[in-house]
């Protein structure tokens, strides 16, 4: 568990960290003396995920691992009867993103992923105005996501495909995507992708253009090259405009050709993955961004990373 996501968890008085896992036994020891000295109990510390899930009792599992482990991570803890918040992205494969779906299911449990976009006021606003009808029919989605990535994450797990199933369209550009698929609701269908490795084993910056079942287009920019973190979206609709950002925090709000100069955003439930995912358990809430977004990022990536390697055209299955 990222020390982030410790934090998000001591604001829900209805949750208690009772255990942690790090290969890296230092990791935890540091993570639980933090815990300790806000006057919790200490949690027990592990270095193997199913020594933990077998020797505990856990009712939900927060999953913070390279992108690689989620599945089996996930399926184990769902086997013992955990429910799960995993970090993004759900997956790397479409069809383990279906049986994790499946196993949800079966089990009763609930896996919820933490974009953290889809959990902010900018993104609930939007989501209520697609679902009354406010937006109309999507035609177009512009999002472009720059940062200094290579430089952050050269000679990590990040860079390494067997572990992170892909480049930075698999780490920060899966907020954009996601972003893209939540925000519209749209179904792709055909995807092509440009991209530059940059010398390295995963793709550092990448091009696409997707085209969705309803026949909306998209257009994004993934760089890692860039020295500036800088993010913007654009959203095109028959009854409006929207103007955000991947992380959400910002939104300007044209209704057909009036700009809405105060919108009425505000918090809407709960505002972190942690504390959406306890009331989730509770039966209090819903997931904000439940395993299908999870099913579908994965299909979307599979064609992605088909086209980079094909120069072609890809098929979303």
């Amino acid at each position: 568990m990222s020390r982030s996501h410790t934090r998000a968890l001591r604001d829900v008085p209805q949750a208690e960290l009772v255990a942690l896992m790090d290969i890296v036994p230092q990791a935890t020891e540091k993570l639980a003396a933090e815990v300790a000295s806000q006057g919790a109990p200490k949690p027990q510390l592990f270095t193997d995920f199913e020594r933990m899930v077998d020797s505990m009792e856990l009712d939900g599992v927060i999953l913070v691992t390279p992108h690689s482990v989620h599945f089996p991570q996930a399926m184990c803890a769902l086997q013992k009867g955990a429910h799960v918040l995993v970090e993004k992205p759900m997956v790397t494969d479409r069809g383990q993103a279906r049986k994790l779906v499946a196993q949800a299911k079966k089990s009763g449990r609930v896996v919820s992923i933490a974009f953290q976009s889809t959990y902010t006021p900018e993104f609930q606003f939007i989501k209520e105005l697609r679902e009354k009808g406010e937006l109309g029919a999507v035609k177009s989605f512009v999002g472009s996501l720059t940062q200094d990535w290579l430089n952050f994450v050269r000679g990590t797990w990040r860079t390494d495909p067997k572990m992170s199933g892909g480049g930075q369209l698999y780490d920060s550009g899966s907020h954009m995507l996601n972003a893209m698929l939540w925000l519209t609701d749209l179904q792709p269908v055909e995807v092509f992708c440009f991209s530059d490795y940059m010398g390295q084993k995963v793709d550092i910056t990448s091009a696409l253009v997707v085209k969705f079942q309803n026949g909306a287009m998209a257009s994004l920019l993934i760089s890692g090259g860039c020295p500036l973190f800088a993010s913007r979206i654009e959203i095109h609709s028959s009854k409006a405009v929207i103007y955000t950002a991947s992380h959400g925090n910002v939104l300007t709000y044209y209704r057909g050709r009036e700009l809405v100069k105060y919108p009425r955003v505000s918090e809407r439930g709960t505002a972190t993955p942690v504390a959406n995912f306890v009331a989730s358990i509770l039966g209090k809430e819903e997931p904000k961004c439940p395993p299908i977004y999870g099913v579908r990022l994965a299909q979307l990536m599979d064609a992605v990373y088909e086209s980079i390697r094909t120069g072609k055209v890809a098929k979303v299955v």
